[in-house]
């Protein structure tokens, strides 16, 4: 249950329509409105039926609008806002939508630096000496831009044994983060998703402009934008009319409540309808809020010191969807699903919220994006690298077999089968690697080449390079595991960082790793001093050793949370 507060939607499944399965929602909430819904019949009928034949009865829903030239076009509701009391989604039902929040919070530093109230490339310390020195400074853009090397908050509290439907306070986060004493990686190095920066930044906003964050933002972005159904929630007992709750089904197919319980903002905490989503997309075409001279700023991509440009702007993912320049955010908290897409443009504006885990809002704008954009086709050629594969014998390729790791938590294993080389990323299917040259491989599936390193014929590790970020992999030296090398592993260990203690034993094909609160781990040995984990929050468990070869402790690391230390407690 507990990943589906974590994982992001990068859905690319076929949309399932919902529409026609609501039959007890009011008619108030899908009757198109002659004054507002403008679009031509057929295209709406086209939107309406996007939602047909999900499965009949009551469940959760959506909420959609459109914006078009500055005019909402299209607004509609189906579902479901609460299953207990069978109460209908309107248009005015509110939606938390997560992650969606960075935009307001990225935009409300920006407007405090157009007010030279403090300055994007100051060091973060300057306004936050809570947090330790690690040794290199860390500005307020590169929380914005995610390249600050933060490790995750949610990563840092799963892994220290609060459950991500606990309740979760500023104060909580903020205290975990100024025990930390290491980074991912050297601020400006690399991009890597932190909501921990974005905590942050609502605080730095509250010491620079003298207000609680949530005022701030109330008065200088809802108010004057009339968003009037929009307010950051900090209060977790705090009651909010007309909120939509959140939904999961459980293995038994089941409704479940997906409990939501955070006490904090700036990453999340945005409490707000589709209608009034609208309103903020169209700031950026007038600039009612912050002035239309400088808001193209927002769209401004973080760079990283190796002078490589990123997609994320200010709180928003920049980019091109068929040719059109598009922004958007997504976000997915518990059952929460929510896309705000616009595009700059076209003067066309999409968004979506949900309310039940699973659904796809992503799938659902691209869908509504191909029926109003014109010529939504790049017609620029794609140009195909010609693979032609090199002749490799098979014991040639054996050489590459093994198990490589990643500082970012990858491991993979390298197999030969039918002289063939293959990469399994510990799903159980293998993907084959194609041969260019005596150390040079192509990933058709990823469209990336492994180039090897080989020193004295003895192969090192690999690396290849995805878009402007180049990944390496170490090869990890193989091990027969007995019981016996297993229980020198086992103990207690401990985490400064962290306050968390975790308690590792040996098992009949493995190890177990065992916190008060969270479910136990099973790691799965993959060479020595290595273990896998399947947790999002835990992935890899590396041990490390002391000058008399003893097992002395360990680092455990997840998708956004690399290396965090436990020493062994003795």
């Amino acid at each position: 249950m507990r990943k589906i507060y974590y994982l992001l939607i990068l859905s690319a499944f076929v949309l399932l329509p919902v529409w026609n399965l609501f039959p007890n929602a009011t008619e108030e909430n899908h009757k198109p409105d002659s004054a507002r819904d403008s679009l031509k019949i057929s295209t709406s009928a086209q939107i309406d039926s996007m939602f047909s034949g999900f499965v009949y009865g009551e469940m959760p829903g959506y909420q959609t609008a459109i914006i078009k030239d500055g005019e909402i076009v299209y607004s509609r509701t189906f579902g479901y806002a609460n299953l207990d009391e069978g109460i209908s989604i309107t248009k005015g039902t509110i939606f938390h939508v997560a992650s969606v929040s960075k935009e307001f919070t990225a935009f409300a530093v920006w407007l405090l630096a157009q007010q030279g109230k403090l300055n994007i490339d100051d060091d973060i310390r300057k306004y936050l000496d809570y947090l330790p020195d690690f040794g290199k400074k860390i500005t307020i853009r590169q929380l914005i831009n995610h390249t600050s090397g933060l490790r995750d908050q949610w990563e840092l509290l799963q892994m220290s044994g609060v459950r991500l439907d606990d309740v979760i306070t500023q104060q909580h986060i903020i205290k975990l983060l100024s025990r930390q004493r290491e980074l991912n990686f050297e601020p400006g190095a690399e991009f890597l998703y932190s909501n921990s920066g974005y905590t942050l930044l609502a605080e730095i906003v509250s010491k620079v402009s003298g207000q609680d964050f949530t005022e701030f933002t109330k008065e200088n972005i809802f108010i004057p934008l009339g968003m009037k159904n929009t307010n950051f929630h900090r209060d977790h007992e705090e009651i909010v009319k007309n909120r939509a709750l959140s939904y999961y089904k459980d293995e038994k197919n089941e409704w479940k409540y997906a409990v939501l319980s955070y006490a904090n903002v700036g990453a999340t905490s945005l409490h707000t309808t589709a209608e009034d989503l609208c309103l903020w997309i169209n700031n950026f075409f007038t600039g009612k809020a912050g002035g239309k001279e400088n808001i193209n700023g927002m769209y401004e991509r973080g760079i990283l010191n190796s002078g490589d440009t990123v997609d994320y702007a200010f709180g928003l993912s920049a980019g091109k969807y068929k040719g059109h320049k598009l922004i958007q955010h997504s976000g997915a908290d518990a059952g929460f699903r929510t896309q705000v897409a616009w595009f700059p443009d076209d003067n066309i504006g999409i968004v979506v919220l949900g309310n039940m885990d699973g659904m796809t809002p992503f799938t659902i704008y691209t869908n509504i994006a191909d029926l109003l954009l014109s010529g939504s086709e790049d017609t620029k050629p794609v140009e195909k690298k010609e693979i032609i594969p090199y002749n490799m014998s098979e014991p040639k390729l054996k050489t590459f077999e093994g198990v490589y790791y990643s500082v970012s938590g990858t491991i993979v294993e390298l197999k030969t089968a039918d002289g063939k080389l293959s990469a399994n990323f510990g799903e159980s299917i293998s993907y084959e690697l194609t041969p260019l040259s005596e150390n040079k491989f192509h990933f058709k599936t990823a469209g990336i080449d492994f180039e090897f390193e080989v020193n004295n014929s003895a192969v090192k590790g690999f690396s290849y390079s995805r878009g402007k970020q180049r990944k390496s992999f170490k090869k990890i030296e193989s091990v027969n595991f007995s019981d016996f090398d297993l229980k020198q592993y086992a103990g207690r260990y401990y985490s400064e960082e962290l306050g968390a203690f975790y308690d590792i034993s040996a098992t009949a094909d493995g190890l177990n790793a065992m916190h008060i609160r969270n479910d136990d781990v099973q790691l799965k040995p993959v060479g020595k001093d290595l273990f896998s984990g399947k947790e999002w929050w835990l992935s890899v468990m590396e041990f490390y050793r002391d000058g008399n070869d003893k097992v002395a402790g360990f680092r455990i690391t997840g998708s956004r949370a690399r290396g965090l230390k436990f020493e062994r407690v003795k």
